[in-house]
């Protein structure tokens, strides 16, 4: 009759390897390193977890500042106005205009 294996301490089956979301938290994060700054899986495998964690709060600003700045941007130049109605009168005289005269330019 097998006896039954005695632990030391209750956590200790534990520690034989990173439980199932640990495992798709690293992941997650080497995939996140390896498509945005074109790390290699070994290294974000070896990287200490402080870098890692560093180099990615550091993407997330980098991508904060990016839209922020954008945002900005695009509020700064407004909407721009297209010329509809020159756009379709000139669309209509192409249609009626005979075929070697030049379309006219949109200014």
């Amino acid at each position: 009759m097998a006896k039954p294996q005695t632990y030391l301490s209750r956590w200790e089956p534990i520690f034989f390897g990173p439980v199932c979301r640990d495992k798709e938290r690293f992941l997650e994060e080497s995939f996140l390193l390896q498509y945005h700054l074109k790390m290699s899986y070994s290294d974000t495998r070896t990287m200490p977890i402080r870098y890692r964690r560093w180099f990615l709060d550091r993407l997330v600003e980098e991508i904060r500042s990016s839209n922020e700045k954008r945002k900005g941007a695009e509020e700064r130049s407004g909407p721009r106005e297209i010329p509809i109605k020159q756009m379709m009168e000139n669309i209509h005289n192409e249609a009626t205009s005979p075929k070697n005269s030049s379309p006219k330019k949109f200014k």
